[in-house]
């Protein structure tokens, strides 16, 4: 009986040294740490707040000056654009729909498919506009695919309407309004005699609505080249009317990251219902 006293003695004895060791620890370490790390925090926010204040409300003065006889330009090559139906169909392939939109593309930018090296990748298209040095080539890229049209569509899908000074149907928005825009640009500089100074590769993908390997192709093309992008953009927000409540005024939406994936899981629990 003894024994187990002084094993019980023993026992609690380490169990007082060693919870008087934590509380030592944590008054003498870890809350000052806490405690200097909850400063920290307070003085940034504080910080951003008087920031905000100070700046104020940010705002907008853009207005687009109309200019009729461009809008229509721009208008009216989207919508032959729009005419060629380029859906892609998942384990499907089929080049040849996407090579009749290249046919229209070099009849809209002659000087774009003149001055620069075209590459038909399966009917991805990349053209090459060599600049001063090869050194920071950046690439404007988008995608010549769209999605199925559904039934209920006030206008032709592939129509092409221009109606209420807008054009209808699909790729407008997603995406040949982007492809265009990008080549409008280099056609419209071409024409000034302007050389870019880095090289500049325009490409446009056809499997991108269906995951496909349009854009795996591209890249490997790439690499194959010896290409080290420095930057490159692709299709992203437009100008929007007061993005974000109590922000007035015209803004260009730039995404500087990447969409990601994550999976999550989620568990109802409740009778079942039907």
């Amino acid at each position: 009986m003894a024994y187990i006293v002084d094993v019980l003695t023993t026992i609690a004895g380490c169990l007082y040294f060693l919870f008087l060791g934590l509380w030592v620890l944590i008054i003498d370490f870890i809350l000052p740490v806490a405690l200097i790390l909850l400063a920290v925090l307070v003085t940034l926010l504080v910080i951003a707040l008087v920031r905000t204040l100070i700046r104020g409300h940010k705002t907008s003065t853009y207005v687009p000056a109309p200019e009729k006889a461009r809008e229509d330009e721009y208008a009216a090559k989207l919508s032959e654009m729009v005419k060629v139906e380029t859906v892609s169909v998942f384990g499907e392939s089929d080049p040849d729909k996407f090579r009749e939109l290249h046919k229209v593309m070099e009849a809209q930018f002659p000087l774009v498919f003149e001055k620069l090296e075209k590459h038909d990748i399966d009917g991805n298209l990349v053209m090459y506009w060599k600049g001063q040095t090869r050194e920071n080539p950046i690439m404007l890229m988008s995608h010549l695919d769209v999605v199925a049209a559904g039934p209920n569509w006030t206008h032709d899908p592939f129509g092409g309407e221009i109606e209420n000074g807008r054009v209808w149907g699909r790729g407008t928005v997603d995406t040949k309004c982007s492809v265009m825009a990008f080549y409008q640009a280099a056609e419209e500089l071409l024409a000034e005699g302007y050389v870019p100074p880095v090289d500049v590769y325009l490409c446009s993908s056809c499997t991108e609505e269906v995951g496909g390997d349009g854009a795996p192709k591209i890249v490997e093309w790439l690499k194959s080249r010896g290409v080290k992008l420095a930057m490159l953009s692709d299709e992203g927000g437009g100008i929007i009317s007061e993005p974000i409540g109590g922000i007035p005024g015209n803004f260009a939406m730039v995404g500087v990251y990447e969409k990601g994936t994550v999976d999550l899981k989620f568990t109802a629990r409740s009778r079942g219902g039907h």
